[in-house]
Formats: C-alpha cells, structure tokens, sequence
C-alpha cells in the first residue's frame, strides 16, 4: 500500500513572539502618543483648535507617505530586519524629543529649551518611523513560517497579531489621557510629558525586544531583491519619455502602458495594467480618510465641551477614542457572521464595492450625526465678544444697597465707545461687552445714597499674567465694594477693577477655570482657599491675599469636580469655612469674599460659565456609525487590494493604499485652512464634509459599475486577518 506524503509538521517558530510583542509596545506607544497629541498643540504649544487641527492631520499624512519608502530600502536595499531595527532607533528617538519637548522652557521646565522646534522634530521622526516600519513588520513576521507545512500556524499568527495591535492601541488610548490629565509636573496643571514619556518607554523597549530576537539567531533574513514600487515606476517613467520620443508610426494603435513592450516583458505590463484598473477605484478614496481621522481631533475638541461624568467617573474627552478599538473587535466577527449572511440572503452588499460605497455613506452620515450634535452644543457655548470688544461683567457686592445708574465714558483719544447701564441690585452683576480701549466709569446714583469715586480703567486690564491661552480673552471684572480705607462719616463705594482676566470661555479640557477676588479690612485675612470636601485631596486653591498687591489671582484650573469648599485663614484664628460649593464639569467660576461686618465676612459666587449640560455619550452614535464604516469601506478595500491585484502587485497596491490616505489627511489641511473662520459654527464644516462623502460615493458607485472583477483570490491564509493587520 503506498503512503501519501503529507507534509511535515514544524513547531511554531519562537521569533514570531519576539515580534508580536514588539508590535505591541510600538502600537501602545504610537496610538497612546497620538491619543493625546492635538490636545498637546492646542494647550501647550498654544495653537488654535483650527490649527491645532491642520497641524494633526498633516503629521497624519507624513505617517502615510512614509510607508513607501520603507517598502522600498526594504526590499531593495537593507532587508526587512534592518529597515525595522534602523527605522525604530529614529522612532524612539522622535518620541523621546517629543517628550522633552513636551517639558517645556517655563519655570520649572527646562530654562532655553526650543520646546515647540524639539515637539516638532519629534513627530517628525515619529511619523517617519512608525510610516517606514508600517509595511514591514507583518509581512516580516510571514517570512519565518515556512509554508505549505506552516499554513495553519501563519493564520494563527496574524489573528494573535492583529490582538496585539488591538490591544497595544486599546490599553494605551485608555490610559495615556489619565497620565495627561491627573498628574501635574513641571510647572504646568496637566503632565504631557508623562503621556508621552510612558508610550516613549514602550517604544525603547520594542527596540531593545526586536532586537534581542537577531542576538538570538531565531529571525529567518531574506536578502532584498529587486523592488516592485521601483521597477513599477521605472516602467512608468520609461513609457512617459517613449511617448514623446518615440515616432507616431510607432505609437499607432497602442496604448500608453504598451509603449513599454520593447523593454519589459507582457505578463509585467499586463500585471501593471490590472494594478491601473483598481487604482482607478481608489481615486475617491481619500475623502473617507479625510472624515475617519477627525475622530481623532474635531470630536476630540467637540468631546471637551461636554459632561463626561459616569457616576462620579470622569471620561477625558481623548479617552472617547477607545471606543474605536472596542468596537473593532466586536464588529469584524459580528459583520463576517451575522450582518453579512443576513444580507447575503437578500442579496445585497454581496461584492466589495458595494460595501465600500455604504461604508463611504455611513461614515458621511456619522458627521452629519456629529453636525446635529455640535447645533445642540452650540445652544450651551457661552457669548463671547466680537473682535475689538471686552466682556465686562460688573458685580454689586455691597449689602443693601443698588446701583441704580452708571456710564462708560471713552477718553479722547483712547478708543472705545459711551455705554450706559441701570439697576444692578444688591448681589446681582451686569454683563457688558465693550470695545476696547480707555474709559472713565462713573456712578450717578445708589439707592442707599452713598457716592461712588469715578474709576479709570482700560478694558481689557493690560496683561499682567504669563498664561497665553487665558490672555487671548478680552474680559474684566468690576466689584462694587466698601472703601474700608475711608470708613465712618466719609464712607464711600469704590469700584474695584480686576488686575487679571477672567476666564469667560470654556476651558481647553472641560476642567473649571476658579478665580478669586477679595477686598477685607486689614488683616482680616490672610488667605483665601478653595479645597474639596473630600478628605486627604490635594486639589486645594490657596492664595495669600498679604502676599499679592492685587485684589485678585489669576483664574487656576482644577483638576476635579465634585463637592468643596470655600475658606479663609484669618489673623491669629484658624481656617473657617464660608461655604458649601458644588464644581460642576465645563462650568468657570468668580468667587468674592469681602467684609461685610467687623465680625463677618460676605461671599458672592458667579457662575460665570455654565457647566457642560449635554452628556459626552450622545457622541456614541457618531463612533459607532464611523466604526461600521471602517469596517465596510477600510477592511473591505484592503481585502479589495489583495484578491483584485496580481501577486507582483501587492506590495504596490498596499502602497498606493496607503498613499490615499495620506492624501486624505492633506485634503483636511486645505479644507480646514480655507474654511477656518468662514462659518459661524463649526456644524456646517462638518455637514461640507458629510456632503463630500455622499458625493464622492456617488463617484464610486458610478466607477464601480464600470469595474469587472478579476477574483485573483490566490492568498493561501486568511485575506481579513492579513487585511485588518494593514489596516490598524
């Protein structure tokens, strides 16, 4: 009887885990450092949300342009260990300049450190990095499975691959908002350096485990060969110069890519063709990318406006981003066995295209969800002055006693425009918005007939602080308070200006802005403070009123809400509480303290910005219709890719993949600068980009009429696994 040759069994190659576990520390670091980096540009470095935008999606961009020229020393020059092992000490190095960067030059940073020149050279080197080994790492771990004996073995390989880049993304979107967000260090009320320090230690890490795997001998290297991408444009190149050196007899009849025929060989030119014929379709490709990644910095700023509460859990607006993940891995096994089959039965969604086309449209109707979201939270948004003008909130802290009348007048010569005002009761305030410039405030009339000294103030107060962020708003406060100075028969009111701008606009993260301002006799107190009711906090405001020439301290951030309570320290007397105040989530609050007797103490709290009243969950559905766009329009193209291309191909094709979505993330960075103040709310930029999408699908679904599948489907493993491993 004879015996069948089966093949022989081998055991599983012990590199592969070297490399699983080195793509799961550079996915942690990438994604915890990206998780966090547009909130990075906008609070520390300073730059607009519009700008801080641009400046994403086009380190975005540089991550997709990267990955062909690490395909290319790859295959041709270095091989894909070196190009890995080379490309990742770049990559460690950008994220630990990031991260030094991030320190900054104030005064607990680092004295003359070019921060933002240092942030920017770090994600530089990051985008190259993570860019140049994007192509590499997989297709690498493939190469140590010896096939057809190892077939089964490589399908595990790249589903515990693709766990891997899941998990390393989950864990770390999850955490590195919380390294941001609940630590304070070097100076500064949040601790970037610490969120990207943590992912710039993975990364070393992935280094030094990449490595250890060659200083064990248990890679298999292949030397580098030829390179598709180069010989792909080569052929491209040499067809262009033949089409305008070469005689019209000799282009008669032929086509643009058969003018090559006398150099390279059919089957190339025919495989070329075939790559044409999907790039085609991938023209209206980048406008999806162009809505997917803004989930990672528009909704991240749309996030920061809302409550994020869960009882008494904070989710950080950054922290939305692990939704992503999440849904990924429910998803993918939720369509491939339900969705799917159920539409199979109806017979639609059956080709790849179709899938792509309704994923384009879902993922346009999730910014469409996202523009009715950012309509309902513009309702909540506080009123801010126009260019040119200040808000001028103006408080009544006396006791019985109203102010009935009261006038701006501009002085010749310093701007600003004559504003009248009536009845501000007793513990109420007026809020104004004046033009700028030098004016005298004058008090006509109180109804408990005291008069009032006229003030001369410029609006805004010159800038006293160093906070920038703070400093770009026009707003001041002015306190009707006692004149303790000149008290008895001569008392009078004064109106008490602050030195320092309060904080009118919600803040960059949600936290509460809190800014103090007292007026009490002579050392009746020593310090005022804010701490919470919560025992063992260290959240705690305090200011010493003997130690600062002004009557108020410029607005601090806390760092939680909940309940608290307002102080003061009186001379030669121990703390004494005034109040009970609950913090509220996106809210800013004006606390006054002042005397109001010899024994007592008066305190007047504004809201002077309401609190985030929508909740951060009704983004959900804008995350969720996203995700299932990914997975129709992401996954499915890249399965597209390997089934339509020829083998020679693939590796071009992934490239030109890529690319789209590079192109994706420009088209962002002109969209945005060119509509970057056009528009009242930031909903209609988001309905421009939902029209986009509808129209560019409609492009799609015309082209892939056109389009006839060639079902190359010669993958010996599983095209999704290897699909979704891309993609991520």
């Amino acid at each position: 009887m004879e015996s069948i040759d089966e093949p022989k069994k081998l055991p599983y190659p012990k590199a592969v885990f070297f490399i699983i576990t080195t793509e799961f520390c550079e996915r942690f670091s990438f994604y915890g450092m990206k998780t966090v980096l547009v909130l990075f540009l906008n609070q520390v470095l300073n730059f607009s949300e519009d700008t801080s935008v641009v400046l994403y999606h086009g380190f975005n961009g540089l991550c997709y342009i990267t990955p062909i020229l690490g395909a290319i020393l790859a295959d041709s020059f270095f091989g894909k260990f070196r190009t890995i092992f080379y490309i990742s000490i770049l990559y460690a190095i950008g994220q630990v300049v990031l991260t030094i960067g991030a320190i900054g030059n104030g005064a607990e940073g680092i004295p003359g450190l070019p921060a933002s020149a240092m942030s920017f050279l770090g994600l530089f080197l990051i985008g190259v990095g993570t860019g140049g080994i994007k192509p590499c790492v997989a297709s690498f771990g493939g190469e140590q499975f010896q096939m057809p004996e190892q077939e089964g073995h490589i399908k595990t390989f790249f589903s515990i691959f693709y766990a891997a880049i899941n998990s390393g993304s989950l864990i770390s979107t999850a955490l590195t908002p919380m390294f941001r967000q609940n630590v304070s260090c070097f100076g500064q009320d949040s601790c970037f350096p610490l969120a990207f320090g943590v992912p710039a230690a993975l990364m070393v890490v992935a280094l030094l485990i990449f490595g250890s795997g060659k200083v064990l001998n248990l890679y298999k290297l292949k030397n580098p060969t030829n390179n598709i991408i180069l010989d792909t444009t080569s052929f491209l190149w040499y067809c262009t110069k033949a089409r305008f050196t070469k005689s019209k007899e000799e282009r008669e009849n032929k086509g643009f890519l058969d003018l090559g025929e006398d150099k390279y060989d059919p089957s190339f030119i025919d495989d070329v063709k075939s790559l044409f014929n999907v790039c085609v379709i991938f023209l209206p490709f980048p406008i999806f990318w162009a809505i997917f990644d803004q989930q990672g910095s528009r909704w991240i700023f749309q996030a920061t406006r809302m409550n994020g509460d869960v009882y008494g859990f904070q989710i950080l607006p950054d922290q939305m981003q692990v939704i992503n993940p999440i849904l990924i891995l429910i998803f993918i096994p939720l369509f491939d066995y339900v969705i799917y089959p159920i539409f199979d039965k109806f017979k639609i969604l059956r080709t790849p295209l179709q899938r792509i086309v309704v994923g384009g449209i879902i993922a346009g109707l999730s910014f469409g969800v996202s523009g009715v979201v950012e309509l309902n939270l513009q309702k909540t948004y506080p009123k801010l002055p126009e260019s040119g003008f200040s808000h001028v909130t103006l408080y009544n802290g006396l006791t019985d006693c109203n102010i009935d009348s009261f006038k701006f007048t501009p002085i010749l010569g310093e701007g600003g425009t004559q504003m009248e005002g009536t009845d501000i009761p007793s513990g109420n305030f007026s809020i104004l918005f004046l033009q700028n410039g030098k004016y005298e405030l004058e008090t006509f009339k109180t109804s408990c007939g005291l008069g009032v000294e006229p003030l001369v103030i410029n609006v805004p107060p010159k800038d006293i602080e160093t906070d920038s962020i703070r400093r770009k708003e026009d707003s001041m406060s002015i306190l009707y308070t006692k004149d303790f100075e000149n008290s008895g028969a001569n008392s009078k009111i004064i109106a008490l200006p602050s030195e320092y701008r309060p904080k009118v606009d919600k803040s960059e993260n949600g936290f509460p802005y809190v800014k103090f301002f007292w007026n009490a006799k002579s050392n009746d107190i020593q310090s005022v403070m804010l701490e919470p009711k919560e025992e063992n906090s260290n959240h705690v405001l305090k200011y010493s009123t003997s130690s600062l020439e002004h009557h108020d301290a410029a607005p601090s951030r806390l760092k939680t809400t909940g309940d608290f309570r307002i102080c003061v320290e009186k001379a030669g007397s121990k703390k004494e509480c005034l109040m009970d105040l609950e913090i509220l989530y996106g809210a800013n609050y004006n606390i006054f303290i002042q005397s109001e007797t010899d024994e007592t103490l008066g305190i007047m709290v504004h809201k002077i910005v309401q609190e985030n009243s929508i909740h951060l969950l009704y983004l959900l559905p804008q995350f969720i219709l996203l995700t299932a766009a990914e997975i129709l329009f992401g996954i499915t193209s890249l399965a597209f890719s390997f089934t339509e291309s020829p083998d020679s191909m693939k590796a071009v094709l992934m490239s030109v993949r890529f690319l789209t979505n590079a192109v994706g993330n420009i088209f962002d960075v002109i969209i945005i600068s060119l509509l970057e103040g056009v528009f009242s709310s930031q909903a209609y930029e988001m309905f421009i980009f939902m029209g986009l999408m509808i129209i560019d699908m409609g492009w799609l679904a015309w082209l892939a009429k056109r389009y006839t599948y060639t079902n190359r489907n010669n993958d010996k493993f599983d095209v999704v696994s290897i699909c979704s491993v891309e993609d991520r």
